[in-house]
């Protein structure tokens, strides 16, 4: 049976890295939020809107988005929060939305079992109403902390972007199923496995 699995949890919970481990032992397709939303922010239509919203200063000297001037727009933070942000993600979040139905489609069609979606803000956005069931992973945060921080960010961002999502608790709260990722990879993807397989009815 195909079904949609939309993946969640907190920054460096290694959501991504174990649905990766997945993909690579059963026939389902990994849907990457953070690559499709990238994607979009290639796109003329949302370029220009973005442009509108934002000033020509986001643009780079070839006329495409830079993406990291953009983030220190979107990213100041004031007393109601991160305002900008959600002005970004009331122009990319829609267009994000349509690729992942487009993929979700071509997996159906290509005989697939299913996809992992695996999207950060999942529920923060309403990607979950396109997903059969919500998975979370769970870590702990010192372990998160440290997998944000050997990604190149400071702990000052990580703490922002987390203020910026849904608690962890809300998020555990929502859904069907969740991993325990603090005993290692090996664990993890074991659980997300045998999950899946109940799931998708294969094996």
């Amino acid at each position: 049976m195909f079904a949609v699995l939309g993946v969640v949890g907190g920054i460096g919970s290694g959501k991504s890295t174990v649905c990766r481990a997945v993909t690579e032992l059963l026939p389902v397709t990994l849907i990457d939020g953070d690559r499709l939303g990238h994607e979009v922010l290639t796109e003329s239509a949302v370029i220009e809107k973005l442009v509108r919203q934002f000033g020509q200063t986001i643009l780079d000297t070839e006329g495409r988005i830079d993406r990291k001037t953009l983030g220190k727009v979107v990213w100041s933070n004031d007393e109601s929060g991160f305002p900008r942000l959600k002005e970004l993600e009331q122009i990319v979040h829609p267009r994000i939305q349509e690729r992942m139905k487009t993929e979700i489609e071509l997996a159906r069609t290509s005989h697939q079992c299913g996809v992992l979606l695996d999207a950060a803000v999942m529920l923060e956005s309403g990607w979950s109403q396109i997903c059969d069931r919500i998975i979370f992973i769970d870590r702990p945060d010192q372990a998160r902390k440290a997998a944000a921080l050997a990604r190149g960010w400071s702990e000052q961002q990580w703490i922002q972007r987390e203020q910026s999502q849904w608690t962890l608790a809300d998020k555990k709260t929502k859904a069907d199923f969740v991993i325990d990722n603090s005993g290692g990879l090996e664990l993890a993807v074991r659980q997300l496995m045998d999950y899946a397989q109940q799931e998708f009815q294969w094996g």
